[in-house]
């Protein structure tokens, strides 16, 4: 039983090795830490309830909230549903209505797809694409479009760690860190560290951020 306690447990530490190397080489470079004030949160509305998210600000005050259909589908989808428009979920702040929707770029084992953001007039303000590439189909890259260029690093997706995520410029700069406050959560709950963009540009990137977790 020690003996094979110590090669599952072994394994398990090679198993991440591997992961966190191959991101190194595929991905770039994954920063440290990244310090800064935590400036936004979305945040579950309730246990039972994974459709509908709420923005608020560090101090707690409620900013606006995402709110996510039941079924949804990609712009370019296959199969239509009938009488609903295509959307990943609406965005109600202040300002108005904003709108998250998604497209498929290539379909396959793995799928490569867009993510963006509009405005209430239709305008795109966010674009990240998540990649996937030939060297390592297992693993995908999330490169930022708009409004710059750079990627989103993410460090813990689909582990026991606290989820961790960095969003970096094509200069280098680290503008956005997107966490969860631990490891284990009766409500999940996104962390947004940093200035860059608007509200509902972050919170689209912490969106974002929890559909690859």
């Amino acid at each position: 039983m020690l003996e094979r306690s110590i090669v599952a447990r072994a394994t398990g530490l090679l198993r991440r090795a591997v992961v966190a190397v191959s991101r190194l080489l595929v991905c770039g470079k994954i920063p440290v830490h990244y310090r800064h004030k935590p400036m936004l949160h979305l945040t579950q509305s309730s246990l039972w309830n994974n459709w509908r998210f709420v923005i608020q600000d560090a101090s707690g005050t409620r900013l606006g909230e995402i709110l996510a259909p039941m079924w949804t589908q990609a712009t370019n989808s296959r199969l239509k549903l009938a009488r609903q428009d295509a959307v990943a979920a609406h965005m109600n702040l202040p300002g108005g209505e904003h709108v998250i929707r998604f497209e498929y770029l290539r379909r396959g084992w793995t799928n490569d797809v867009a993510w963006w953001l509009e405005s209430p007039e239709g305008e795109m303000l966010a674009r990240i694409e998540r990649v996937y590439p030939q060297a390592a189909k297992a693993l995908s890259c999330h490169y930022l479009r708009l409004p710059d260029l750079g990627e989103l690093l993410i460090t813990s997706a689909r582990t026991l760690k606290p989820f961790d995520a960095v969003l970096r410029l094509a200069n280098g700069q680290q503008v956005l860190r997107i966490s969860t406050p631990g490891r284990f959560l009766l409500r999940l709950d996104l962390v947004v560290q940093g200035e860059y963009g608007s509200v509902a540009q972050r919170a689209f990137f912490a969106y974002y951020a929890l559909h690859q977790r």
